[in-house]
């Protein structure tokens, strides 16, 4: 007999039964492996992307995408590159601002109040030395750390690509601006007058040049504060929403984690701007036949713009399904037009079994759980993958197996009218789609067999 209570504890505090993989997501070392080789280990998993990182969400926005670029990051020939989202570069990152903060302080104050006066002396600073050698590594390291594409899509990872993005950007500014020039240059600043060589007070004052990198931080940030602003408004009016409803704690969190990996950060209206690009002209009588033309054209131009922009929105889902990969454009266009993107909070049901559906999911970004009626758990599926298909399959079935969620998960909804009108019987990604389910229905019957054995 079923023990319903421990099935219910599962489906409300995950307690996995799978196997556990490496979170370093690396080739596992050989007990007999050599120093080198474990310290290799070490320093990969320094460089490797950090889920803890506060910028991997904005790029990874699952736990597979984030073991995905892993694997692809760890087992290439770039190894030794150093992930821009990695923990060293964070730790890296930090110590730099605290560098920039020194320098902006202590290299005023020497100009000031030592290299100008008449006590100038060029072992002022020497409490700023440790600041050049800091910096001078960071040039080095720069070279070495992969950096993330402007539209944030692509993590490069490539030595010549790095290098190449670092000299057009900052290279040269860091260069002149860590350069401890009173090394090459030691006598005393003499005050002017006929032998005065203040000039070299302009060498000296090039390390403000790293001011210029802070300018540009500012600048980027007054451009993205209109939305986090209007993010923020959100932000409070579904606090004062909860505090009216008098919601329970676990609601709470879990509505404005909803909200936050809904914006991440950023409010933007999605619906205005689609609607906006697929809106409907209004013909006016008195227009000419060119353009009426005109606007033929532009209703079917903005309407395939929309579903260019849909299709490049959702190459993630179209890059990792293997049941999509070499279909037709046409039915890849139709199926992302239809696919409704929906998103469900850590640990919630998204069905249940043996209960009636009229859909089937895709799996955008985040981890699932499939358990049987007894609370076996079949498997976790990630980006790229599917289920629920059964019920489109064979409208007579039930659902075979209970479906939660391991993470924050986006998922897409293919409904069944939508999935009669475009996956045609016996089409290949029909035959693919039932093939993968009737492989997960086999498994779950060899579950269903030997629980019966074991009970």
């Amino acid at each position: 007999m079923v023990n319903i209570g421990i099935f219910r504890t599962q489906l409300s505090i995950h307690i996995c039964e799978l196997g556990k993989y490496s979170d370093s997501n690396l080739p596992k070392l050989p007990p007999n492996a050599n120093i080198f080789a474990r310290w290799k280990r070490s320093f990969q998993k320094l460089i490797l992307v950090s889920a803890k990182h506060p910028l991997t969400r904005f790029f990874l926005r699952s736990r597979a995408a984030i073991a995905f670029e892993k694997r692809r990051h760890g087992r290439s020939s770039y190894w030794w590159i150093i992930h821009p989202c990695s923990r060293l570069r964070f730790f890296w990152d930090f110590l730099m601002i605290i560098t920039y903060l020194y320098t902006f302080v202590m290299v005023p104050h020497i100009l000031t109040f030592h290299r100008i006066a008449k006590n100038s002396n060029p072992e002022s600073w020497t409490i700023v030395y440790p600041a050049y050698v800091i910096c001078i590594i960071d040039i080095a390291l720069n070279f070495i750390t992969g950096f993330v594409s402007h539209d944030g899509h692509e993590i490069f990872l490539d030595p010549i690509l790095t290098a190449r993005h670092y000299v057009r950007r900052y290279f040269f500014i860091d260069l002149v601006s860590s350069v401890p020039y009173t090394w090459f240059h030691k006598q005393r600043i003499l005050p002017s007058g006929p032998n005065s060589n203040s000039i070299f007070l302009i060498l000296e004052i090039l390390p403000v040049l790293k001011l210029l990198r802070l300018v540009i931080i500012l600048q980027l940030v007054e451009s993205l504060a209109e939305p986090e602003l209007k993010y923020q408004e959100i932000t409070y009016g579904v606090e004062n929403y909860i505090k009216e409803k008098k919601l329970p704690k676990h609601l709470q969190e879990k509505l404005l984690a909803y909200y936050e990996y809904r914006y991440q950060g950023n409010f933007f209206k999605e619906h205005a701007i689609s609607s906006t690009l697929s809106s409907q002209f209004i013909e006016n009588k008195n227009d000419t036949v060119v353009i009426k033309t005109f606007i033929f054209i532009s209703m079917y131009s903005l309407d395939h713009l929309n579903q260019e922009i849909t299709i490049h929105s959702s190459r993630g889902l179209l890059e990792t399904a293997t049941v999509l990969r070499n279909l037709p454009p046409t039915v890849l266009g139709n199926l992302i037009t239809v696919l409704k993107p929906v998103i469900y909070m850590e640990n919630d049901i998204i069905y249940k079994c043996h209960k009636e559906g009229d859909c089937m999911y895709f799996i955008a970004s985040g981890t699932v759980a499939l358990i049987t009626f007894w609370g076996k758990e079949i498997c976790h599926l990630e980006d790229g993958e599917h289920f629920g298909a059964e019920v489109l399959i064979n409208p007579q079935n039930r659902r075979t197996e209970t479906v939660l969620t391991l993470e924050v998960c986006e998922l897409l909804r293919f409904d069944r009218r939508d999935f009669k009108r475009i996956v045609l019987r016996h089409s290949e990604l029909y035959n693919r789609i039932e093939k993968d389910t009737i492989d997960r229905l086999k498994l779950i019957e060899q579950l269903q067999t030997m629980h019966g054995q074991s009970g």
